[in-house]
């Protein structure tokens, strides 16, 4: 399981350019990577043991990167408020949406709530809710692709 979530997070790394010049990436991939030990941990203690690659590592990844995502997300829709505030270098649109593509969209609509940050930019929230669609659109499909 472990090994499962490092490839996929490299996976990411490679394919988005935005992850490769923030932090916001490194500190996802050490959240996912130590909650995906904790738990490969709590099996292995239990004498269960999850195959690389299997489904249920595959959802168990899915479920540790949508939390941690999540959680970087908002933090960095916090941070780049603060920069914004203070005047210094902000947190590129580009990590913020890619932020977002990856699963961070939940927690990125309270964020800009909670915040009052990016309301106000149309551009931004045009791409946003692009972004939110296309998600949707992606889980419907998986949903029906999977039965439900």
């Amino acid at each position: 399981m472990l090994m499962t979530t490092i490839a996929f997070m490299m996976g990411i790394f490679r394919i988005v350019p935005a992850f490769r010049d923030s932090g916001f990436f490194v500190l996802h991939m050490a959240l996912t990577i130590g909650a995906t030990y904790l738990a490969e941990q709590k099996f292995a203690a239990r004498g269960i043991e999850i195959a690389m690659f299997s489904k249920a590592a595959l959802y168990y990844f899915a479920f540790f990167h949508l939390i941690m995502i999540n959680i970087v997300t908002f933090m960095a829709y916090g941070i780049d408020k603060s920069k914004a505030i203070k005047g210094q270098d902000r947190v590129k649109e580009s990590v913020l949406f890619s932020l977002g593509i990856f699963g961070g969209t939940p927690l990125a609509f309270v964020a800009q709530i909670f915040f009052h940050h990016k309301t106000k930019k149309k551009e931004f929230q045009g791409i946003f809710i692009t972004i939110f669609i296309l998600q949707m659109i992606a889980i419907i499909g998986l949903l029906k692709m999977m039965g439900f």
